[in-house]
């Protein structure tokens, strides 16, 4: 027998062959589209009058960059047989990713290998031009949940980076309501065209001043204004405010809920706390209550819509901000940055199912957190046109400074992106690289990426661009995508945060350029929507909107988190439902609308290059879906409960919680290796190691029962958690739908996921 190959002369070649003209491409028409439930159930059935080709869930082995190798157990049944027969196919595709409906779907499909048992290897190549016309003719789309928990670690790109700066921002605690307004530096003051005041452009918050009277005047949603003789306070309640203050935000205010419920006032405003510099404040609702976790080693506070724990041992409070923990023996601080690898042990102890199980996210080693580091390993995809093109605008002449470390130059006088190196000029614009021989343009679609960028350090606010990649080209287009570091989510030790900590110096001459700020915004961390902004205090008509300070149409902000790095118009303001709700839902209002409505997926808006493509394929590439086996008419159901292995072994996991194999056609016990094989009334991840990297090229494998009991029970994990991911997922959108984005998010998505507790 050659080795890893399934050798038995019992099947005949004119078997296999009458397959192959059963299954012939006509017979693919007949396959039913259902592609709501497609992508929740496996395995997917290929059927035919004649027959049934049955591919059951793939086992994920690799990505890089937007191909995707995978292999899957399938099954043959012609009609009149009583048993199938069953193999393994390996499968490699371009990914065709969309983070909105966190879907991929598997484009330019190509099966490079095929065994199956009871065939001789003559009779497997016979088999495999029947197995590849069936697969690469029908359509297949795997929900992303499902592709990550099949991932490792190990087999991913770093993506990662060292040189973050550590450095905490200034945390700052209260017991009242208060909201922070951050101001990046000394207040910038500009004439507001057509009204006779001064607007602060270095803040994502309204405040302008009115000449006359030289005060200033802060919006704080629904009509309700504040008022104060300096920029930094002390700020009031306004009572009478200037018809040209008022006026300003007249349209905004008067949309009823977006407003925020002008006639129902809070009993006490909030206070209002300017800071120049980076800033994070706590709020709690009254005096700290301490609760104490399972185990005894952690507290926490439970009147607050942020994250603070507090370690009995060491009597060290810690406080999770921008996905980073620091820590101090005292509220007041000084804070120290603890990296997520470093924590105490009592960390990787917090009950999944508490009210602070979100938390381990941020536990390097964690489940939650390998899963978010997987997730950022999965790029969001397009297949854009080549003619694509846009238009970059600069405050004066071009003016350009050098990147540290690198042969890059970086535009600092525009709100675009722009590198130069030598004598070409790079653009990055929704996620497309532009490529111009001038810094003016004309601007063309890219078909490479310099390798230069990848030196770019995170000191650099060009640091993001190094995240965008560009696959493949054709005559007509371009593959393209990026990866969550774009937007600003990156993996450090072993833990997904947000922003670079760096403080990137704007741009002010005749006009402002803002830089992404990693603090001031209080952002939370959602598994399926990612990153959003919260606000320390929101309620009645007091409602601070971020991202609305900017007039006249040059500052396309990057100020704090979004779908994108930059806004059109701002965060939309809290909901009219209390400190408490209005604090959770304002953390979910995203660029002018709620998590709901705002598009996680760059290319879906066609912005910048003028394009409008559909990230999910090229043109002309749609396919026959592969329906689910329950939704095919007079089908039976099949579990999901059939596994493969590197050597194309087919195995199933019994009623009892036992493994068996197939051989000969039929299925037989596995031998349990010594201390290996978990049950499953066991913890879901006791005894399990990790796998080899994903590559049936590996020169050495190991022992058969010890390989069985590792990958098996590896792999049954996986798909388990990925389910349960992916049902989650749906659940939270289906919550969205109902409330109109104003739903918890799940225990998963809780009070550091963009979202109150459970």
């Amino acid at each position: 027998m050659q080795a890893g190959r399934i050798v038995n002369k019992g099947c005949q070649l004119s078997h296999l062959f009458a397959l192959f003209l059963l299954f012939g491409p006509f017979g693919f028409s007949e396959v039913c589209r259902a592609r709501g439930a497609e992508i929740e159930n496996w395995p997917r059935e290929i059927s035919h009058e004649k027959g049934t080709l049955v591919v059951y869930q793939p086992q994920v082995e690799q990505i890089r960059g937007d191909v995707l190798n995978c292999r899957a157990a399938v099954s043959v049944s012609l009609v009149g047989e009583e048993e199938p027969k069953m193999g393994v196919i390996w499968i490699q595709a371009r990914l065709a990713t969309d983070r909105d409906s966190r879907t991929a779907e598997l484009l330019e499909l190509a099966v490079p290998e095929v065994r199956l048992e009871e065939s001789t290897p003559e009779q497997e190549e016979a088999l495999a031009k029947f197995l590849r016309s069936a697969v690469t003719e029908a359509e297949f789309t795997l929900a992303m949940d499902r592709i990550l928990t099949g991932l490792e670690a190990a087999d991913m790109p770093q993506i990662a980076d060292k040189a973050f700066d550590d450095t905490a921002p200034e945390i700052l605690f209260s017991t009242e309501p208060t909201v922070l307004i951050i101001i990046d530096g000394d207040p910038i003051l500009q004439k507001l065209e057509d009204t006779g005041l001064m607007h602060v452009v270095n803040t994502p918050f309204v405040i302008v001043l009115e000449p006359g009277s030289k005060k200033y005047y802060l919006s704080a949603g629904g009509g309700a204004w504040y008022e104060a003789a300096e920029v930094k306070g002390p700020w009031d309640v306004a009572v009478d405010v200037p018809a040209s203050v008022g006026s300003l935000l007249a349209a905004e205010d008067s949309r009823g809920e977006e407003a925020g419920g002008a006639g129902d006032d809070p009993s006490e405003p909030p206070r209002v706390l300017v800071k120049f510099e980076p800033t994070e404040l706590i709020v709690t609702d009254g005096e700290p209550k301490i609760v104490p976790l399972p185990g005894g080693e952690l507290l926490y506070l439970s009147n607050t819509e942020s994250d603070v724990l507090l370690e009995l041992e060491t009597r060290r409070v810690f406080v999770l901000l921008s996905g980073r923990w620091f820590a101090s023996l005292s509220f007041e601080g000084p804070w120290e940055y603890v990296a997520a690898d470093t924590l105490p042990p009592s960390f990787a102890a917090i009950p999944e199912d508490s009210e602070v199980g979100h938390l381990l996210t941020w536990v390097a080693g964690s489940e939650f957190a390998r899963e978010a580091v997987l997730d950022a390993h999965i790029p969001q995809t397009a297949a854009i046109p080549r003619d694509g093109t846009i238009e970059v605008t600069y405050d004066g002449d071009p003016e350009f400074e050098s990147i540290e470390g690198t042969e890059l130059a970086y535009a600092v006088n525009t709100q675009f992106q722009v590198l130069r190196l030598g004598e070409e000029y790079y653009c990055v614009e929704q996620a497309i690289w532009y490529r111009a021989e001038d810094p003016g343009g004309p601007w063309t679609v890219a078909t490479e990426v310099p390798a230069e960028v990848q030196s770019i350090p995170p000191n650099s606010p060009a640091y993001n661009m190094k995240y965008v990649e560009i696959y493949n080209y054709t005559t007509n287009e371009v593959h393209v995508g990026y990866y969550p570091g774009y937007t600003h989510g990156y993996i450090y030790h072993g833990c997904l945060v947000y922003g670079t900590g760096w403080h990137y110096r704007p741009w002010y001459r005749r006009h402002y350029c803002p830089r992404h700020s990693t603090w001031g915004f209080h952002v939370r961390y959602n598994p399926w929507h990612g990153w959003s902004s919260g606000f320390s205090y929101s309620t009645g008509r007091f409602t601070f909107s971020v991202g609305r300070g900017g007039w006249g149409g040059y500052s396309r902000g990057w100020w704090g988190p979004s779908g994108y790095n930059r806004y059109h118009r701002g965060y939309s303001r809290g909901w009219n439902s209390g400190y408490r709700q209005g604090a959770r839902d304002a953390s979910r209002a995203v660029s002018g609308g709620s998590l709901s409505q705002q598009s996680r997926n760059l290319y879906h808006s066609g912005q910048g290059a003028g394009v409008s493509t559909s990230p999910a394929q090229s043109t002309g590439s749609r396919r026959n879906a592969a329906a689910p086996v329950a939704a095919a008419a007079g089908a039976v159901a099949l579990s999901n409960n059939v596994f493969s292995d590197n050597n194309g072994n087919v195995y199933r996991l019994a009623d009892n919680g036992t493994w068996q194999k197939r051989n000969g056609g039929e299925w037989n016990a596995v031998a349990r290796s010594e201390g290996g094989m978990t049950t499953r009334s066991g913890s879901p991840t006791q005894g399990v190691e990790k796998r080899p990297a994903a590559s049936r090229e590996t020169a050495s494998r190991p022992a058969p029962s010890t390989y069985q009991s590792q990958q098996l029970d590896r792999d049954r994990v996986s798909r388990e958690r990925g389910n349960q991911r992916t049902q989650n997922y749906q659940k939270s959108r289906s919550s969205y739908s109902r409330s109109s984005g104003r739903s918890s998010g799940g225990r998963r998505g809780g009070r550091g996921g963009g979202g109150g507790r459970r």
